[in-house]
């Protein structure tokens, strides 16, 4: 009997040391950074981390994200984590791979993150990342051809980049003038619908204060050359421009000072518009000529003109504004809405016509009527624009 309860209690001891012994073998948790940025990250961009926990013997608890000791503010946060203090919940708890954006502190230099897996029983692990981040100077890149052509007025799309300078303060875009374009004019591209700007400068999102891609539409409602500037602001008060011309229609030649004389006087009473120069009654190139007399007796200068050689010619309306026309297309959309005539009334300073000859459009302008009653030298001056 003896040896019996001899070896029970050798059982028992040996019972109560493994159970000791198994407890003691509390397994931590394992967390491993599998994705990490490479070289200089700049300033106020976001950068990516892969990062997996796996359990030990008890289920994971909380993730703390922290730079240089402190933790991350979650607004700096993207992806699977918004917390610098994240709380694992669900199947996290058994283990996880998290994608997480963080955004880099906003001034150049060396900064260590950290990445502490607690679980609960407060056993934990940390992995640690050392990322050196840097401001390149700031800049604005225009990602199109430059300048933009097209036939019609409309909205022009102008794809732009932005990049360094740290955090950005605005956009703001700008005429040749140097005058703020109006925000009715000016919207943010994104696929098919189009935003007009809040005002101009655009306040920028959190997302696009350290640099952007975006295509900007700006509304162009007048035919001819424009030019267009948009300038960015960092904080720390550095600039950056870039400038697009956009080119509506096919732009015009034009020229001033064209004489066109009595065509019963003994100088040259026609004009060649397509070499703008002034040519004799006889020359087969001429477009427009001196009527003479017109509807006048006799001997009393008309002060018409008409078409020839097949061309057809249309009056303007009154008031029109011959500097605005810089394209043949508003040439020929204006003669299109017009009447042609076989002479003009009796022109006067300022007034203004459209000529359609050999599949080729031109607008005349009458600077000058020059009336000299005794020797039929009475003549026009004109300015002329065309293809």
């Amino acid at each position: 009997m003896k040896k019996v309860f001899f070896w029970m209690g050798i059982s028992m001891a040996l019972g109560v040391s493994l159970m000791f012994s198994s407890c003691g073998k509390e397994e931590p948790p394992a967390l491993e950074l599998q994705q990490v940025p490479t070289g200089q990250v700049e300033a106020g961009q976001i950068f990516q981390v892969t990062l997996r926990g796996v359990k030990g013997t008890s289920p994971l608890s909380t993730l703390e994200i922290r730079q240089d000791g402190q933790v991350v503010d979650d607004s700096r946060l993207s992806g699977d984590v918004t917390s610098g203090q994240y709380v694992l919940s669900g199947s996290e708890k058994e283990g996880f791979t998290f994608q997480i954006g963080i955004r880099a502190p906003f001034q150049a230099g060396a900064y260590l993150f950290e990445f502490v897996l607690t679980d609960e029983n407060n056993q934990s692990d940390k992995a640690e990342l050392q990322v050196t981040v840097g401001q390149t100077p700031l800049s604005i890149t225009i990602n199109s051809s430059n300048p933009i052509r097209g036939t019609q007025t409309g909205l022009y799309e102008v794809p732009i980049s932005v990049r360094g300078g740290g955090q950005l303060a605005g956009l703001t875009v700008y005429d040749e003038d140097g005058n703020l374009v109006p925000k009715e004019n000016l919207y943010v591209l994104e696929g098919n619908t189009p935003t007009m700007f809040l005002s101009n400068p655009l306040p920028l999102a959190v997302d696009d204060q350290y640099g952007f891609d975006k295509v900007i539409g700006i509304e162009v409602t007048e035919y001819g050359i424009s030019e267009y500037t948009f300038e960015v602001v960092s904080t720390n008060a550095s600039t950056a421009r870039a400038s697009i011309t956009i080119i509506v229609g096919t732009p015009l030649r034009d020229t001033s000072g064209v004489l066109m004389w009595n065509y019963k006087g003994p100088k040259k009473g026609s004009v060649d518009l397509h070499r703008f120069m002034t040519v004799s009654s006889s020359d087969t190139t001429r477009d427009i000529m001196d009527a003479g007399w017109g509807n006048n007796p006799p001997g009393q200068w008309g002060k018409q003109i008409k078409p020839v050689n097949g061309a057809e010619l249309v009056m303007a309306d009154a008031g029109i504004d011959y500097d605005a026309i810089k394209a043949v297309e508003q040439i020929e959309s204006l003669f299109a809405q017009g009447q042609t005539v076989q002479m003009t009334p009796p022109l006067n300073p300022g007034d203004v016509f459209y000529v359609r000859s050999k599949g080729d459009y031109f607008v005349v302008r009458v600077a000058e009527v020059n009336e000299t009653p005794n020797d039929n030298l009475d003549h026009f001056v004109l300015d002329i624009k065309g293809k």
